[in-house]
């Protein structure tokens, strides 16, 4: 744990601020959307897209600035890898807040989505089965696909999909 916040483990990597800076202000956004309006779900869902979001980018971006490649992995699969796993279900969760019918009607699936997320996320922290290693590039780590990758991106894009469903439906 002391590794995380030790100086010496990061170098300055220009790739790097994109990613944080917008990961910084994808999360501000979701705060503010989240304290103007509280009465409905959908502000909450709109902060969990962002926070997830915003978690995932700020992630990346201080993995790429990471001189360790065990300190990069562990990062990635505990902060990158969860906003990368909960966006999903998070979009999902938004998709379906946009009317008190639709939400009543998907609250099992908002659940089983959020609940799967969580199956993912416990095999990437515990497991090589989804983030295998760390490839080293000029411009800092990237996480290298376990056997689990191909599993996890059917479930990620079918999500997606039924997220847009719902936003058509809309």
């Amino acid at each position: 744990m002391k590794a995380i916040f030790d100086p010496n483990n990061y170098f300055w990597n220009i790739y790097a601020l994109p990613n944080l800076i917008v990961g910084f202000l994808v999360i501000l956004e979701g705060i503010f959307v989240l304290f103007q309006s509280r009465k409905t779900v959908t502000p909450f869902a709109y902060f969990l897209v962002t926070l997830t979001s915003g978690i995932f980018l700020t992630g990346a971006g201080i993995v790429c600035s990471m001189t360790q490649e065990t300190l990069a992995l562990v990062f990635s699969r505990f902060c990158s890898w969860f906003g990368i796993i909960f966006v999903t279900p998070s979009v999902y969760f938004f998709s379906a807040s946009w009317t008190t019918d639709l939400l009543r009607g998907k609250r099992r699936s908002v659940r089983l989505h959020f609940f799967v997320g969580v199956g993912f996320f416990l095999i990437c922290i515990f497991s090589p089965y989804l983030v295998q290693g760390m490839y080293p590039y000029p411009t800092g780590y990237f996480p290298k696909a376990g056997i689990l990758e191909l599993p996890f991106i059917v479930w990620f894009y079918t999500v997606m999909s039924l997220a847009f469903v719902n936003f058509m439906r809309i």
